[in-house]
């Protein structure tokens, strides 16, 4: 509630008028113009919806339902739409403060009046801004995980320990603007002595220190993020065109990285003596936008099909770290039965030997026992993949060098 003593403040303002002189110069005060702002934004919210769209649909289409990762992006989406909405809303008012500490122009009392209320919309704003990052990331990992168990109890370990980083960071970075300021209305004006008076000398340090070391976390999110489909693409033997067009997808995650980064270098405004809230929000919806865009690039399996055009992305990684019984859909007594395919169409991939030992041991008896006659505990890795040759179809001795 305003109270007299702010009322009093208002009427040293001047009352409201249609200045269209004075307007273009909010509008243009800024780094990036309102126009640029609002056509770039528009654009970019645009693709990200329709991507999800398409992400949707695929699943839907390839799996007839949706799945954990699928909910976070959906989640994702709704939150940058209710951002996007308030940002175009009240974006106005952060244009005036911007002319207002750089350009001198004297706000008039409805412009003022809603200058006090820019922290309070930040406050909604941040959360939600970051809960559509966050998503995509818990995204990433739910899509990741089914490829963890093959690699050992090291890597899961790593991953798991991804994931409680990045919960941890999201609860904290949710909270940066009220740790930059608790207040709301007139009160928040105190976390903004160079709003209430231009001419003031003080450089407020605060906003820009906690902003720049909470978009730090999230480029450290990210990268660990993005190191564990890369380990998981280098253990597997894919050809390389295949690891190629995988890891190219994760260009996105590098340009989210680009987006941080921008973000941190113009955060200081000497001018304004504060932050840059304008450059900082917008990059910050940019990144948004990216992130949700990569999450759904990355379920478009024409990037990843070759030889097996009804698998998913997560079906190929998973197929070519998979031992050479489970990928071929054999097991390896099925030429008993007079169900064996050509070992040549069984993709060949590194998979570790303790991991393909450990598995045979829990679901192939069978396997086992013949296994423990060429002796396990120094069995070489092709020692292991030509003993399961021999298993698949012992008399074809001309497949031995495949």
């Amino acid at each position: 509630m305003i109270d007299a003593s702010f009322e009093k403040f208002l009427q040293s303002f001047p009352p409201p008028s249609h200045d269209p002189e004075r307007q273009a110069k909010i509008d243009s005060v800024a780094t990036i113009s309102r126009s640029n702002l609002r056509a770039s934004l528009y654009a970019m919210f645009a693709v990200a919806i329709v991507s999800v769209f398409f992400r949707i649909g695929i699943r839907l289409r390839a799996r007839k339902a949706l799945a954990l990762d699928d909910l976070f992006v959906i989640v994702a989406a709704a939150s940058v739409t209710v951002v996007t909405g308030l940002w175009l809303k009240h974006e106005n008012i952060y244009y005036v403060g911007e002319a207002t500490l750089v350009l001198g122009i004297v706000p008039n009392r409805a412009e003022m009046k809603e200058l006090v209320n820019t922290i309070k919309w930040l406050h909604i704003m941040n959360p939600i801004l970051n809960l559509t990052i966050y998503a995509i990331k818990f995204a990433f990992l739910t899509f990741f995980y089914p490829l963890i168990p093959p690699l050992g109890r090291p890597f899961k370990w790593f991953f798991w320990s991804v994931v409680f980083l990045t919960v941890g960071f999201w609860v904290s970075s949710s909270f940066s603007v009220v740790m930059v300021c608790p207040y709301v209305g007139v009160k928040s004006l105190s976390c903004q002595p160079q709003l209430k008076d231009a001419s003031s000398t003080q450089i407020n340090m605060k906003p820009v220190i906690i902003s720049t070391m909470f978009t730090s976390l999230d480029i450290f999110t990210d990268v660990l993020i993005m190191s564990i489909p890369l380990i998981v693409i280098k253990s597997s033997m894919m050809q390389n065109k295949q690891k190629v067009a995988i890891s190219a997808i994760f260009c996105l995650s590098t340009a989210m990285i680009i987006c941080c980064i921008v973000r941190i270098v113009k955060i200081p405004n000497t001018t304004t003596k504060g932050i840059r809230t304008l450059w900082t929000m917008y990059f910050f919806m940019m990144q948004a936008y990216i992130a949700i865009i990569m999450a759904s690039a990355i379920v478009i399996r024409s990037i990843f099909i070759k030889q097996h055009p009804s698998d998913d992305a997560l079906m190929l990684w998973r197929r070519s770290l998979a031992p050479s019984w489970l990928r071929s859909g054999n097991s390896p007594t099925s030429h008993e039965n007079g169900n064996t395919n050509d070992i040549r169409q069984i993709s060949r991939s590194w998979v570790p030997t303790f991991s393909l030992t450990r598995t045979t041991n829990s679901n192939r008896s069978q396997t086992v026992n013949s296994i423990d006659s060429v002796g396990t505990n120094d069995m070489t890795e092709f020692d292991y993949h030509h003993f399961m040759r021999q298993q698949a179809n012992p008399t074809s001795r001309s497949l031995e060098e495949v």
